[in-house]
């Protein structure tokens, strides 16, 4: 299906065509008048949450939701919490919700309105930790993020963040000429899109595991929400997307063991790795290798394997950085696609204005995604009222 993301006067955010994240200079916080921010709080514990909300502002307004990664996934949570009488459509062939890593970073994007929207989605995930998500889905730690001369400069924003400080010389790693220590969430994907199921399963949401070859096709729907990421670029024939694959070691946690620790070196292996509290693991990883979308495209179709070789090549690199990894137990190794694009793409679509697109978010989609949930349902409410 092609069809161009053109702007949309009719759309209740602005005339630009984009549903419109905060401005990079703005602050992060969620706007406490909010419908949506406001109900969705910690003080709504699992075991109080209504299965149905026939008073909801979207109360038993069909809309269809195609692609349950985490963007899809809590997309239709929180149209289930608005009321809304929700489909939610996937074929099961991508894999990277949880393949992910799970660090929840706010400014780790080259484009300006990623970060705003992870910092909120961040907050959301502090917010939520522990009642409305299981206890252990959402863990905090130390991130320390350095970077070689070769590298990018550290992103604007990073001194805003909840216990940054810049690192002192004699802390940086041997090739590193900068670097911070700021407080992050880690929300590892295997365990955040199974309690999102379980939320479904409490606000009525129908899962249908189907192919959905044109999501704008589904006019039953008074919303139709495009969250299929990587499978846009042939779905919607959207040329801005440049994937890349990545691949991950998971090893068992070693005693004593913790935070989050990442250095761009400037290459496309750039080595990190996160402790997951919750799996008892450690996430290693840092491979991007840019791949063309029929590449992509056929190794999704094929099964997604996990690359085994370049596992091998990211720990050797990693015990150089971290040598206390260097007996820690195999877990196994994944591989995914980041549905990288030149921008987010978190718009309505152009001649059609039932249809929302949220895709674009590369390796961040997990941080990001509560936030742009948020926008998305405020955007039909909005719709609704009018």
């Amino acid at each position: 299906m092609n069809a161009p993301f053109l702007p949309n006067p009719d759309l209740p955010s602005g005339d630009s065509g984009m549903l419109q994240p905060p401005r990079a200079n703005s602050t992060p916080a969620l706007d406490s008048a909010s419908p949506i921010a406001r109900n969705f709080s910690p003080d709504m514990t699992l075991p109080s949450v209504p299965k149905l909300r026939p008073s909801g502002p979207l109360a038993g307004v069909p809309v269809a939701i195609v692609g349950a990664g985490p963007v899809g996934s809590w997309t239709a949570a929180l149209f289930g919490h608005a009321g809304a009488a929700v489909r939610l459509y996937d074929d099961g062939i991508l894999n990277t919700g949880f393949v992910n890593a799970g660090w929840g970073f706010a400014y780790h994007s080259s484009d300006p309105a990623a970060g705003p929207l992870a910092a909120q989605g961040i907050e959301l995930y502090r917010r939520l930790a522990g009642t409305v998500l299981p206890r252990g889905v959402v863990t905090e730690e130390w991130s320390t993020v350095q970077r070689a001369r070769n590298a990018e400069p550290l992103p604007a924003g990073l001194a805003g963040l909840p216990g940054y400080r810049l690192l002192e010389l004699e802390e940086l790693y041997r090739d590193m000429i900068e670097g911070v220590i700021v407080k992050s969430v880690v929300v590892p994907g295997q365990l955040l899109l199974p309690a999102l199921a379980d939320l479904h399963q409490q606000y009525g949401v129908r899962r249908i595991h189907q192919h959905v070859p044109d999501p704008a096709a589904l006019t039953d729907a008074a919303f139709v929400v495009n969250s299929t990421g990587l499978a846009s670029a042939w779905l919607f024939e959207d040329t801005e997307f440049s994937p890349s694959m990545g691949t991950v070691v998971r090893l068992q946690k070693p005693e004593g063991f913790t935070g989050v620790h990442a250095w761009d070196n400037g290459t496309n292996t750039a080595p990190y790795a996160i402790s997951q509290e919750a799996t008892g693991q450690v996430v290693v990883g840092g491979t991007t290798t840019p791949v063309s979308v029929a590449q992509a495209r056929r190794w999704v179709e094929a099964g997604s394997q996990p690359d085994e070789e370049t596992g091998e090549r990211v720990l050797e690199q990693i015990k150089s950085y971290l040598p206390e990894l260097s007996e820690a137990e195999f877990v196994r190794t994944d591989t995914g696609i980041r549905p990288e694009r030149r921008r987010i793409l978190l718009a309505r679509h152009h001649g059609d204005t039932t249809v929302f697109h949220a895709t674009g978010f590369g390796g961040f989609g997990v941080t990001v995604a509560p936030a742009v949930a948020l926008r998305l349902v405020e955007a039909a409410i909005a719709a609704v009222a009018t």
